[in-house]
């Protein structure tokens, strides 16, 4: 088993470290594939969306104004 990263802010526990040394799947670890598509699915999961265009030019306060006059109207 890898070491762990202690990089981060968070205190390491010695004596949770020395468990993980002794488990008995101490020496497994993912496949490289796993890694991927964990990145692969948080990349997408934040990638920002395509809105349709007509959405980004009902954004517009003309449009905006613009079709709120024609809903008022239709009322």
């Amino acid at each position: 088993m890898a070491e762990p990263d202690t990089s981060i802010d968070a205190p390491i526990d010695s004596r949770l470290l020395a468990a993980l040394r002794h488990a008995p799947d101490h020496d497994v670890a993912p496949p490289a594939s796993l890694d991927r598509r964990i990145l692969d699915h948080a990349q997408r999961a934040v990638r920002p969306t395509a809105e349709p265009r007509w959405w980004a030019w009902l954004t517009q306060p003309a449009a905006a104004a613009a079709f709120a006059s024609l809903m008022l109207a239709s009322v």
